[in-house]
């Protein structure tokens, strides 16, 4: 975001790197319902979509906390 920051300034480069944090956490939003749909469609929906989500939004967190 230095690029940003140097083309549109201070603060316009922080609205740029903010609405890019919004993007990423929708992408991880879209990825991890995708994820969970077929993480449902495999155990033949014996889990509920919402313990399907929480179990990958878990494991993504672990996944990230551990790199």
């Amino acid at each position: 975001m230095t690029i940003a920051r140097f083309a549109f300034g201070l603060y316009a480069g922080g609205f740029i790197a903010f609405v890019n944090v919004l993007t990423c956490v929708g992408w991880s939003m879209v990825n991890t319902m995708a994820g969970a749909e077929a993480f449902y469609a495999m155990t033949n929906t014996k889990l509920p979509l919402a313990v399907c989500i929480l179990i990958l939004a878990i494991g993504y967190l672990n996944l990230a906390n551990s790199l």
